[in-house]
């Protein structure tokens, strides 16, 4: 059996459809990394509730470029770097 050390397990996928191309044929990767990321698998996702929650999710949502932030939301688990 293998043991992977955890930097190399992905900690959430994206599904797409069709992968970006260049006109060559060739992955476009600035077009794939443009993609909208959802978030960590692995953390259940519990709402903001009080004001100073929502008020931060909603600067993470816009400032990420994600979909949704929870109150469990690990910022550098999920390969954001500072």
């Amino acid at each position: 059996m293998y043991n992977l050390p955890n930097y190399m397990i992905p900690t959430y996928f994206v599904h797409l459809n069709k992968n970006p191309l260049t006109p060559n044929g060739k992955i476009d990767i600035k077009l794939l990394s443009a993609s909208k990321k959802i978030m960590q698998t692995d953390v259940e996702y519990v709402s903001p509730d009080t004001f100073i929650q929502k008020t931060f999710a909603r600067i993470w949502v816009k400032v990420l470029d994600v979909k949704w932030v929870g109150i469990h939301y690990h910022f550098l688990e999920s390969g954001y770097k500072v």
